[in-house]
């Protein structure tokens, strides 16, 4: 097993042993505040018990990584966790091949809406569609150092968090460049209007995946009241609502939209 899925499986058992204390800190969260607000005087019993199941089913189960305290909803770590594993074994059986093959130069792939933040490694946008050295022959110093520049396997650059690149053997006066730099420029510069506003190609993906949040946290809710034996009408409601306001952003900005960012773990 390559050390990219032998990560994921050890991520996925880290999942299942935090997801149990994370619902359990949930659920008493959550009844504390109900009672609270019964003995207050705040709320009758039956809307406090509604909000507390929508209290917890907002949230979500949430995955606690206690190295850094970041929480992830369990539905998005996993996905990560095994998109991730994957991509790097991917990444690993390039090298391999590579090596076999003598092959010293690499090239990265590029597509619209890479990352285009802070410096590199992590702004993917500076590296992606480049030429490298791996540093396997001396007389190729023209060309970056590939796992400095790209951060190979690192978890903000290549084969990192959310990273949808990849990288082949590049032979110099052979393989055929696939981007050249008109192409990496347009990716670059490349916008969407939404709500007569520009916005860059990134930014519109970023937004995308904030709608995809909503709907997400709103099936939740519906899941979770229903499961409750209550009513999810407004719940529905609300579904509906943002699943109108995904359509109306793709059609305005041309994205395609992502049903399995959609969907949620019931």
């Amino acid at each position: 097993m390559g050390i990219g899925l032998r990560k994921t499986a050890g991520l996925l058992r880290n999942l299942t042993l935090t997801t149990a204390r994370s619902g359990q800190e949930l659920f008493i969260a959550a009844t504390d505040l109900a009672y609270m607000q019964i003995s207050t005087g705040a709320l009758d019993y039956a809307t406090a018990v509604r909000e507390a199941v929508k209290e917890m089913a907002g949230q979500g189960l949430e995955v606690i990584y206690y190295e850094s305290g970041h929480r992830d909803k369990i539905d998005v770590a996993v996905r990560r966790a095994v998109l991730t594993g994957v991509s790097q074994t991917a990444g690993q059986l390039t090298e391999a091949r590579a090596d076999e093959m003598g092959a010293d130069l690499v090239q990265t792939s590029a597509h619209l809406g890479a990352r285009n933040k802070g410096d590199v490694p992590e702004n993917h946008e500076m590296w992606q569609g480049r030429v490298f050295t791996r540093g396997k022959d001396p007389k190729n110093t023209e060309y970056p150092n590939f796992y400095e520049v790209t951060g190979y396997m690192t978890i903000t650059g290549l084969y990192g968090i959310n990273c949808r690149h990849s990288h082949y053997p590049f032979y110099k006066g052979i393989s055929q460049n696939v981007y050249d730099q008109a192409m990496l420029d347009e990716y670059v510069s490349a916008t969407v209007t939404y709500n007569e506003k520009e916005m860059s190609y990134y930014d519109s993906t970023q937004h995308q995946r904030k709608i995809e949040r909503e709907i997400r946290k709103a099936k939740r809710e519906v899941t979770a009241v229903e499961a409750a034996g209550l009513d999810s009408f407004e719940e529905r409601r609300r579904v509906r609502a943002w699943q109108a306001e995904m359509r109306n952003f793709l059609q305005q900005t041309g994205l395609q939209r992502k049903w399995e960012r959609e969907r949620i773990v019931n």
